[in-house]
């Protein structure tokens, strides 16, 4: 995660350096040089979208991942007659397939300002859906949808991850909704970091959590670590069209990005944005770590992450489309 704070840096130092003429600047600018192919992925440079090269009567969709935070509202308690934000959003952007992340208070919609006219919005538009609550991971879909089971590392809690096959346009996409292991810090590890970044130093309780907090950070690392390399073995084993996708808890360049992406998966981010973009934004951790992944004769030519406060994730829109068997 300490890459793209790395790279600003790096940049703001060579400019430093080339402002004020410093003979260091010429050693950053190697670097910088040296980086550029990585640094790209995290700070994409696409100033004019995709979108360009999408021709009339092109088949397209558009896909939605979203980490939900149980359908609360991350403003506070919810407001009488105001309707569930989250699920208002989800409904304005109208994608064509939905895959969300920790759905597990879905059922209670009476306490969740989900109102009857948006619940009945949902099940109007999208008449295929899969819940699996046991891991929090629900999938809509405009389009028929088939489950398909890829097991389950029997280490693991809880499935963090499911599948199933979307039929679209005389063609298919396996899509595979994930939620990876989250670092687990608890209120008072939150709270030392909130007091450091924002300035209020207190050199015993950094030292007290730090042991404690690193050993959070080593074990997340090493779970995501085997659910990468059980996705990857799961995406070696399909052929076709495929879209990963979700909560995966870690940034770019990651090993648990890079193990799922490999070789044959694009970033649908890195692949038509501009600039940096964050997706989780809760006490001041700013990090971008939902993704959607892709391969196949499908392209992504627009991607967007608007600053939806309702939920500690920002939602990542993506639409794609497929393209001619070659």
């Amino acid at each position: 995660m300490a890459f793209p704070l790395l790279l600003y840096i790096l940049a703001v130092s060579l400019i430093i350096c080339i402002v004020f003429w410093m003979r260091g600047a010429r050693m950053l600018l190697v670097t910088l040089i040296v980086i550029v192919p990585s640094a790209i992925k995290i700070v994409p440079l696409h100033i004019t979208p995709y979108i360009a090269d999408r021709a009339k009567g092109d088949k397209t969709f558009s896909l939605l991942t979203y980490n939900v935070m149980s359908f609360l509202d991350f403003a506070g308690p919810f407001k009488e007659g105001v309707p569930n934000r989250t699920v208002q959003y989800i409904l304005d952007s109208n994608p064509d397939i939905v895959c969300l992340q920790e759905t597990l208070r879905a059922a209670y919609v009476n306490t969740l300002n989900i109102t009857l006219s948006q619940r009945n919005l949902r099940d109007l538009r999208y008449p295929y859906q899969m819940h699996w609550h046991d891991g929090g991971i629900a999938m809509y879909s405009r389009y028929p949808l088939k489950e398909i089971h890829i097991g389950d590392r029997p280490d693991m809690p809880y499935p963090h991850y499911k599948a199933a096959r979307v039929y679209l346009h005389d063609d298919s996409i396996t899509i595979i909704n994930c939620h990876l292991q989250s670092i687990g810090l608890d209120v008072s590890d939150r709270n030392v970091y909130h007091g450091a970044t924002g300035g209020d130093i207190d050199f015993d309780s950094i030292d007290a959590a730090g042991s404690k907090i690193l050993g959070k950070l080593t074990d997340a690392f090493i779970i995501r670590a085997k659910q990468a390399e059980f996705v990857r073995s799961v995406l070696d084993s399909i052929p076709g069209n495929v879209i990963v996708c979700g909560d995966f808890n870690d940034v770019p360049l990651s090993f648990a990005t890079r193990q799922i992406q490999g070789n044959d998966m694009h970033d649908a981010f890195a692949a038509t944005s501009f600039g940096p973009r964050i997706t989780f934004h809760d006490n001041r951790f700013y990090f971008r770590i939902d993704h959607v992944f892709y391969r196949g004769n499908i392209g992504a030519y627009w991607c967007a992450s608007p600053n939806i406060p309702s939920s500690d994730h920002y939602p990542l829109l993506v639409r794609f489309k497929i393209q001619p068997d070659k």
